[in-house]
């Protein structure tokens, strides 16, 4: 949603984005487009893409959060690109890459200055559901730190 802006060519792959403006010049029919890949878009939310207004601000990352956003991003791809194995995982982690996680949700609800909530009511309850989530996952970091 932060890096939508008007059109959502930002939030497309490149060569998607291409072909879109392409018809849209040609005034032809929109082609299918896909959303860019995850990494590709956190890096996005680091850059000048994210200024789609005066007031919007770029995420300032830290190594951290670098670490946990591809440590996300390899359990995900273990899972949607699934090969029979065998895998254990050790969850003593998984609070704090979550809690990493929701330093960049916070940021971008709060602070990117790119999300609007239209409807009464919509940004206290995503705001509520965020903190939640931060609790639960600081109460989970605390339940498996040895």
């Amino acid at each position: 949603m932060a890096l939508k802006g008007s059109n959502s060519l930002s939030v497309m792959k490149p060569d998607h984005a291409n072909k879109w403006l392409e018809a849209y010049r040609k005034g032809s029919r929109y082609p299918k487009a896909k959303m860019d890949n995850f990494t590709n878009l956190f890096e996005k939310i680091q850059s000048d893409v994210m200024k789609q207004f005066t007031h919007s601000q770029i995420f300032v990352s830290t190594k951290q959060i670098n670490t946990s956003i591809n440590e996300l991003n390899e359990l995900r791809n273990k899972f949607i690109h699934f090969m029979p194995l065998g895998w254990s995982l050790n969850i003593t982690g998984l609070p704090s890459l979550g809690l990493d996680i929701v330093e960049v949700l916070k940021f971008l609800v709060h602070e990117s200055g790119n999300i609007y909530f239209y409807e009464e009511g919509h940004k206290e309850h995503i705001e509520q559901l965020i903190e939640e989530l931060f609790c639960k996952l600081t109460q989970m970091k605390c339940k498996y730190i040895v």
